[in-house]
């Protein structure tokens, strides 16, 4: 019996040990795939329900990361502004010069000769929104977690979420989050007035939402706005997608149309634009443009300087598309619901390339000279980025949601367990944007107990009491408003003792004793 009984204790030990083998994947995969592991990183998800619902890469404009680099001897010193000194303060950006300035000369022997140049990374968010409305931030860079925040109680599950520079908008149940970027706490809670909304798309600081009946609404993202609906032909599919300035929103239809709307002044229905097929979630964006992917195997790129909307080209794959394309500088990736993997040049919309050995389900980052993909038998690939051949192939995890990053040069590989892993290539310590931002330094804004109060000239309190009991009778006086009671002198003089004994002449005797002589 012991015997038996224990070789279940190894058994099940054994069972625990080896699941992290395979729900995530390890640094020998990760060599195959030709990239090395980042970091990795932890997220909850809910026990019951679709899991994970969404996944966002936010680039911040404001308040950029700082380093301090000097290339000298063939290797780059990089000191960041964040960096603590033995106070536990940030040395900042002239103290971090100061640092790189001296191991430089300390690798080099020589006090000069070297320039020191200043480096501004901006800050890169990874969020993830689940069923049960819990939003997750994470640095993007990191892996550590910068907050977490709920969006209320419902028995509805949350929808994918919308991005923007004003915050992170969730539909849970009946109500529209805004979450704050830096803290995740409610800027805004708004009653919706369908209970059945499942979509949501940003525009000018104007959230378009979707509900299973078609029908269209409008909220103001940081303030109130009038209500404007609209009607789109059949229910809303897939992800709605914005593009990257957010002058323009795009909801798809079962029906075969693709709806861009756009909020100038007023919100307005700029584009309805017919497929010859139905759309199964196949809407995505960049340069400027809209890429829609039809189940009869069409792949357009469409543009929004006319109200009809330009076509500026169409690309015949002959098999369903139902994933969204990915969009890096001059060329498109896309893949079709049989696995072929395919690259079209944006310029003129003639096919690169074609993959179809692999079965490859969806393109999700470029990563170095690597294109990044997801087979429908849960394996990451990577293929050449000129030629579309195999460079490697991981061992199968089951993922919980694709993350698709049209930003910059990371793969972010998320398990149904939540293990979240970040890939890139080997030595590329500091990211590498796909389309360059501008980044400024912001000041934090004070809270609202801490505003600093407007200043305006002090004027003279107002006797309340008016001048009763007061020597002075004016109403405005700032005297003792109680007068004088026992005390002869309002302005701070000795009080006379009423238990003092009797004078002997009535004239000094400003008060005499109350009780007599007794």
């Amino acid at each position: 019996m012991r015997p038996r009984m224990a070789c279940w204790m190894v058994a099940s030990v054994i069972a625990i040990t080896t699941t992290p083998s395979w729900a995530q994947l390890r640094d020998f995969d990760a060599q195959k795939l030709g990239l090395e592991v980042a970091w990795r990183s932890q997220a909850q998800l809910p026990r019951y329900g679709a899991g994970l619902v969404s996944s966002h890469i936010w680039v911040e404009k404001t308040n950029p990361r700082k380093f301090a680099v000097v290339s000298v001897a063939g290797q780059e010193i990089r000191i960041p502004a964040t960096k603590l000194d033995r106070y536990g303060d940030p040395i900042g950006i002239e103290g971090a010069k100061a640092q790189a300035t001296e191991q430089a000369a300390r690798l080099t022997g020589k006090p000069t000769g070297f320039q020191v140049e200043e480096l501004n990374v901006p800050r890169i968010k990874l969020v993830l929104v689940t069923s049960d409305g819990l939003v997750q931030t994470l640095d993007a860079e990191s892996g550590n977690l910068l907050w977490t925040s709920n969006c209320g109680q419902s028995d509805a599950p949350a929808y994918p979420a919308a991005v923007s520079e004003a915050g992170i908008s969730v539909l849970h149940g009946a109500e529209l989050y805004l979450l704050d970027w830096e803290t995740g706490k409610h800027r805004s809670v708004t009653r919706m007035r369908s209970l059945t909304s499942n979509t949501i798309a940003i525009c000018n600081e104007t959230a378009f939402v979707c509900d299973f009946k078609g029908v269209v609404n409008t909220y103001g993202v940081t303030e109130k706005r009038d209500p404007w609906s609209y009607v789109i032909q059949g229910r809303s599919v897939g992800r709605s997608v914005s593009l990257a300035d957010q002058s323009f929103c795009a909801i798809a239809s079962g029906a075969g149309y693709m709806f861009v709307f756009n909020n100038p002044k007023n919100p307005t229905a700029w584009i309805r634009f017919q497929t010859s097929s139905p759309i199964l979630g196949s809407l995505a964006t960049g340069n400027g443009a809209f890429y829609v992917g039809t189940m009869d195997g069409v792949l357009a790129k469409v543009t929004t300087t006319d109200r009809f909307g330009i076509i500026e080209w169409e690309l015949h794959s002959a098999q369903p598309i139902i994933t969204p394309a990915l969009v890096i500088g001059d060329t498109v990736y896309f893949s079709t619901e049989s696995g072929t993997l395919i690259a079209v040049d944006d310029t003129n919309g003639l096919q690169k390339w074609r993959n179809s050995l692999h079965g490859i389900t969806e393109p999700l980052a470029v990563c170095g000279s690597h294109l990044i993909c997801r087979t429908a038998a849960n394996e990451t690939v990577s293929v050449d980025l000129q030629t579309g051949e195999l460079v490697g192939k991981s061992a199968p995890v089951p993922l919980s949601k694709a993350v698709i990053n049209p930003l910059n040069d990371r793969a972010y590989i998320i398990a149904k367990d939540g293990r979240v892993q970040c890939l890139r290539a080997p030595g590329a310590d500091m990211p590498t944007l796909i389309t360059p931002v501008i980044t400024e330094d912001v000041a934090p804004q004070p809270a609202a107990s801490e505003a600093p109060a407007a200043e305006t000239e002090a004027t003279p309190a107002t006797n309340i009491f008016g001048g009763f009991g007061n020597n002075d009778s004016t109403s405005g006086s700032t005297d003792n408003p109680f007068g004088t009671g026992a005390a002869g002198d309002a302005t701070g003089g000795d009080m006379v003792n009423p238990f003092a004994p009797t004078p002997t002449t009535p004239e000094a005797a400003p008060g005499g004793n109350p009780f007599g002589d007794f």
